[in-house]
């Protein structure tokens, strides 16, 4: 990643052989979720990431900063749906440009007048598209 971090990516619902630790199992059962609170088998690793966890889980700044996070995710994500699909349309108007020119040799002013109708673009918008 250049920054010195590492991605790890676990499969903690796969099915651990004998070469696996036992500590390496039991973190892999807590992750997802097969290991309860109270446990009589709990490493002393999966005590300390669960003391934290939880700690964590009633920090009011930590949730105010998770809830924000959230929220810009939201919002960004609706500004990269609109993005999609307005990157969608002009590829689409570009196609229906090609066919017209390419397939059915219409004159530029006759391929303007029919995006103008047909996608509800200003005659300057349809111009752009034939250039």
């Amino acid at each position: 990643m250049g920054d010195g971090t590492w991605k790890v990516f676990l499969n903690a619902n796969g099915t651990p052989d004998e070469t696996v630790s036992e500590e390496l199992r039991e973190f892999l059962r807590y992750l997802a979720g097969k290991l309860h609170k109270g446990e009589a088998k709990q490493t002393a690793f999966v005590k300390n990431l669960d003391s934290i966890i939880e700690k964590e889980r009633h920090n009011d700044e930590w949730r105010r900063m998770y809830m924000t996070a959230e929220m810009d995710l939201y919002m960004r994500s609706d500004d990269l749906i609109e993005q999609g699909r307005q990157e969608g349309i002009a590829e689409g108007i570009s196609g229906a440009v090609d066919i017209y020119r390419d397939e059915m040799n219409l004159s530029d002013e006759d391929i303007i007048s029919r995006i103008v109708a047909r996608f509800h673009l200003t005659d300057e918008q349809a111009r752009a598209y034939v250039r």
